[in-house]
């Protein structure tokens, strides 16, 4: 009778919980490779390699909770120039809710990984289809177009140029440490992809960027008026002066190099091409407004012919993309392509924070198979370097994944350390344009808001792979 009640008593006993440094050791050494990996400006010794060494961290992490709070705490390290970027954009705002945007991101980006649970308790087939969630759920919309940081990304070190077959043997390594969680699994999967890295990262260099491709940094703040934007087209063209453009080349210009591409501004635009007071082709990040809503966008001018836009499909979250207000609110559409061609180069374009996620990368190479990046960024807003630098190494890593060339254009912020050698030198006069700014421009804005919408057809060509595209042509 004893036996019994003793025997019960010990299965209605509550499980021990784990010693406190069970759980602080995978949280800790998780956390050093987020700083290891991002808090510096450079990539450490092995890239970004050091990422593939966090399903060790699962291994280490004695319960689905602890897991969690290691991959938490790994995001933790890697975003503090959320907080900073916030503060940057929105100085109205307190420090304490910048603080609160960076906790909820990380707290955001880190909730899918608490499906996985790679306690021996657990069926391996179970294992395995939780890790296959927590990637689907990471990398796929919603969560994957605001993503960052993601692990995913060693695979441009373990096989740069690799590709998928990269993304699979990353995946493989993880899918071993799922199906047989042992430490000697998690070494022998890191040691592998270890060695790999090795076998493919010799010799290999980064595919240099088209030659008639030209990026121009800048560091302009944004011109609120015609006059305003008169001055800046002057700028403009006198750094386009100074410029060794080969014949064909393309001028990548930033984000916000033009305001809003609207009727006034194609006149003006339009005529200073013709005229050639204006160097072009260009490639410029804009504004368009439809019946659908305002869209980031990027805009192809050239001296002959229409110009073609592509829209953006997802803009920055908080900053530009908050549909609960319908007046000052940029529109998102995720089945958008932002592949197009330009000089003779099949472009996937990403405008502004489109350079984090990993899921951009993977739907154009998927879909379209583009021959080169261009980023369009304006960071003009930041007060820190980081924020810029961050972001540049997702592109260069995606790019890297594929084998692809990267262009950037970036806005630097006036605290860059690369804005005082990015002024413009004073700009010669357009003495011919004088007639379009200012006054004459109310009359020209009057005449092209009188005529039919610029907006003549869209979705009416490809990309240049046999895709229709988000194309609009302006007239």
């Amino acid at each position: 009778m004893s036996s019994t009640l003793a025997a019960a008593h010990v299965r209605a006993a509550p499980l021990a919980r784990p010693a406190m440094w069970r759980v602080a050791t995978p949280m800790s050494l998780s956390g050093a490779i987020g700083l290891l990996v991002w808090s510096q400006p450079v990539d450490p010794p092995g890239g970004m390699f050091w990422l593939a060494l966090l399903p060790l961290m699962w291994l280490l992490a004695p319960t689905r909770f602890a897991g969690f709070a290691a991959v938490l705490s790994y995001h933790l390290a890697a975003g503090p120039t959320t907080a900073a970027a916030a503060a940057g954009y929105f100085p109205q705002w307190s420090a304490l809710a910048c603080v609160a945007v960076y906790l909820a991101f990380a707290l955001a980006l880190s909730l899918p990984w608490a499906l996985l649970d790679v306690r021996r308790e657990v069926a391996p087939g179970r294992r395995l289809l939780a890790l296959a969630a927590v990637v689907l759920i990471s990398v796929a919309p919603p969560v994957g177009v605001i993503s960052a940081w993601h692990p995913l990304l060693a695979a441009a070190w373990v096989y740069p140029g690799g590709g998928w077959l990269a993304l699979a043997i990353v995946l493989a390594a993880w899918g071993a440490v799922a199906w047989r969680p042992r430490i000697t699994t998690g070494v022998l999967s890191t040691a592998a992809m270890g060695a790999i890295a090795l076998a493919t990262s010799w010799g290999y260099t980064e595919p240099s960027a088209p030659p008639r491709l030209l990026a121009l940094d800048q560091a302009v703040a944004r011109a609120p008026t015609f006059a305003a934007f008169g001055m800046k087209l002057e700028q403009l063209n006198t750094q386009l002066r100074e410029l060794a453009r080969p014949a064909g080349s393309v001028a990548v210009l930033p984000e916000t190099a033009i305001e809003e591409w609207k009727p006034s501004v194609q006149a003006m635009v339009s005529v200073a091409l013709r005229q050639r007071l204006l160097e072009g082709p260009l490639l410029a990040g804009t504004m368009v407004r439809d019946k659908s809503g305002s869209w980031g966008a990027a805009v192809l001018i050239q001296h002959d012919g229409p110009a073609t836009i592509v829209r953006s499909r997802q803009p920055l979250v908080l900053g530009l993309w908050h549909p609960w207000d319908p007046v000052d609110h940029y529109s998102a559409n995720w089945l958008h392509s932002e592949v197009m061609e330009v000089a003779g180069e099949r472009a996937s374009i990403r405008l502004c924070s489109e350079e984090f996620p990993l899921f951009w990368t993977l739907v154009d190479q998927i879909v379209d198979r583009p021959t080169v990046m261009i980023v369009m960024g304006s960071h003009y807003w930041s007060n820190t370097i980081m924020h810029d630098v961050t972001q540049g190494r997702h592109g260069r890593a995606a790019a890297r994944l594929f084998g692809i060339p990267i262009v950037r254009a970036i806005n630097r912020s006036p605290s860059h350390p690369a804005a005082r050698t990015l002024a413009p030198a004073p700009a010669r006069p357009m003495r011919r344009l004088r007639p379009l700014a200012p006054q004459a421009a109310s009359a020209t804005a009057a005449q092209a808001a009188s005529a039919p919408s610029p907006i003549t057809s869209s979705a009416s060509r490809t990309n240049g792979a046999g895709r229709p595209s988000e194309v609009t042509q302006l007239m």
